[in-house]
This record gives structure tokens, C-alpha cells and sequence, in this order.
């Protein structure tokens, strides 16, 4: 691809410059998602793109994120009531 059709590619509300590409590609690059070499087709600068197995796996790790985040929500709330319902019963007790 080249940055070109990558600035076309994205939405047109997100404005980002040529520059601000590269080093979103370096940093995504430099994270081992993909590989991205620079190469030349007809004199003009295009990138080839591979991705990773880092790559690959990000939608699932998103997926994995939020169900970890949903348990400990949860967890969280349990204790506070089963600690609520202690405080309670103590009191009753007492």
C-alpha cells in the first residue's frame, strides 16, 4: 500500500498527517503486530504488510481483555454485598 491509499483508507472525520502514518506503523511495527517493509513500485514508495501472530491474535486478546474486566466487576460487586449482608446480619446479631 502506499501512504497514499492508507490515508484514504481511513475515515474521513480522523485527519492525520503522512507523518503521523509512519509512526502510527512504526509503533504498531515496533509492538509486533506486523511487519511493514518499505519498498518501491514504479519509483513510488508502497509498504508491504505481514502481519504477525501478535497481529492475528488482537481481536481475540480484545475479547479475552473484556471478559477478564467483566469477571473482576462482578467479583467486585459479590464481595461488596456478601460484605454488605455480613455487616447487616452483625448488626441484627447485636
Amino acid at each position: 500500500m502506499s501512504p497514499q491509499d492508507i490515508l484514504k483508507s481511513l475515515p474521513k472525520k480522523d485527519k492525520y498527517s503522512g507523518r503521523e502514518i509512519l509512526d502510527i506503523i512504526k509503533s504498531i511495527a515496533l509492538d509486533d503486530y506486523i511487519e511493514a517493509l518499505p519498498s518501491e513500485k514504479k519509483g513510488e514508495l508502497i509498504y508491504l504488510f505481514t502481519l504477525k501472530t501478535k497481529g492475528i491474535a488482537f481481536k481475540r486478546e480484545l475479547v479475552t481483555q473484556k471478559r477478564a474486566l467483566y469477571y473482576k466487576l462482578i467479583f467486585s460487586a459479590l464481595g461488596a454485598l456478601v460484605t454488605g449482608l455480613i455487616a447487616v446480619i452483625i448488626k441484627i446479631a447485636v
